[in-house]
C-alpha cells in the first residue's frame, strides 16, 4: 500500500494516489470524505508494473479521511497514512495553525539572538475584594528588598 500525496501551490489543491501491489478481491475502491464515502466511486484501477491504482484531488485547506473497501464488504486502513484511528485513516492536509513569534525559528525573528526580541518582565498588582476585606498583593519586581 502506498499513498503519495502532491501540493499544487498554484491551485490549493492536492492530488492523492492510493496504490495497492496487488488486490485481494475483485475490485477495491477508495472510500473517504473527498467522496461522501460512497463505495465505488473511486476504484483502484490496473496500471504499470501490476500496480492498482486511484487518483483524487481535493482541497489542500483539510484533511482527508479514508479507508479501501473491497468487493467483498471487508473494509481496511493503509498504514502509510499519517495517522490510522478506530475510524479510518487520515491524511493531514489542512496547513498548521498560524506560528506564534514562539514557535517561529529564530532566524524569523530577524536575529539570531533571542535577547534582542525579548522584553523585561512587567509588574503586576493583583487586588481581590470582599465584603469583610480586601487583599492586595504584588509581584516580587515591585519588592525594593529584592
Amino acid at each position: 500500500m502506498t499513498v503519495h500525496v502532491s501540493k499544487d501551490p498554484t491551485t490549493s489543491e492536492t492530488t492523492i494516489e492510493f496504490s495497492l501491489d496487488h488486490l485481494d478481491a475483485d475490485e477495491v475502491s477508495v472510500v473517504g470524505s473527498f467522496n461522501s464515502w460512497s463505495p465505488g466511486v473511486d476504484p483502484l484501477m490496473a496500471g504499470d508494473g501490476g500496480r492498482y491504482t486511484a487518483t483524487v484531488t481535493v482541497p489542500s485547506t483539510q484533511d482527508v479521511h479514508f479507508r479501501y473497501l473491497d468487493s467483498n464488504g471487508t473494509w481496511f486502513d493503509d498504514p502509510d497514512a499519517d495517522e490510522v484511528t478506530p475510524d479510518g485513516c487520515v491524511l493531514h492536509l489542512a496547513p498548521a495553525s498560524s506560528a506564534t513569534p514562539f514557535d517561529a525559528p529564530l532566524d524569523e525573528l530577524g536575529g539570531d539572538d533571542i535577547g534582542e526580541h525579548a522584553t523585561a518582565p512587567q509588574a503586576a498588582t493583583v487586588t481581590l475584594s470582599t465584603p469583610a476585606a480586601t487583599l492586595s498583593t504584588s509581584s516580587a519586581a515591585d519588592d525594593p528588598e529584592d
